[in-house]
């Protein structure tokens, strides 16, 4: 599956959906955003994410389900994520290494980001930032929420 054979109309009612997105006006999306996204396709078993790696890329599941496998406490969990999910966006904030292998759970669409264009649209708009400040945000508070029950 392309970008093209996905329409701007369908990518855009989409990705007001997808956190990260949702304060974006019609015209950002259309006009910032969807020039620079790719669409890659993989296969149930597919590594998409691999743990230790460089976060060079942001991936918003546009259809399929993944696992997010990861290590906290020293056990290891999963988390199975679906439609609208955003996987790699740390790397928006963070040189370090991806903390988790991320793993198709069955045939998935994924669009993709590359971090490096996406972080020098952030500096010129800042909507688009503040967006994605609440989307980092939210996801390390759900890390703390998992840390505090884990610990209980």
């Amino acid at each position: 599956m392309s970008l093209l054979e996905i329409s701007s109309r369908v990518l855009l009612t989409f990705l007001k959906q997808v956190e990260g997105f949702r304060t974006l006006s019609d015209d950002e999306i259309l006009g910032l955003i969807l020039p620079m996204v790719t669409v890659m396709e993989f296969e149930k078993g597919d590594r998409i994410i691999n743990k230790g790696s460089i976060g060079d890329t942001i991936f918003i599941l546009f259809a399929g389900k993944i696992s997010v496998e990861f290590e906290e406490n020293g056990t290891k969990s999963s988390i199975e994520l679906k439609k609208g999910s955003v996987v790699g966006e740390m790397a928006l904030v963070s040189n370090e290494p991806r903390s988790a292998d991320v793993i198709s759970s069955s045939s998935v669409v994924m669009l993709i980001l590359d971090v490096e264009t996406f972080q020098t649209l952030m500096m010129q708009n800042w909507r688009v930032l503040r967006a994605f400040a609440g989307l980092i945000g939210h996801r390390i508070l759900d890390a703390e929420k998992r840390n505090i029950i884990s610990n209980k």
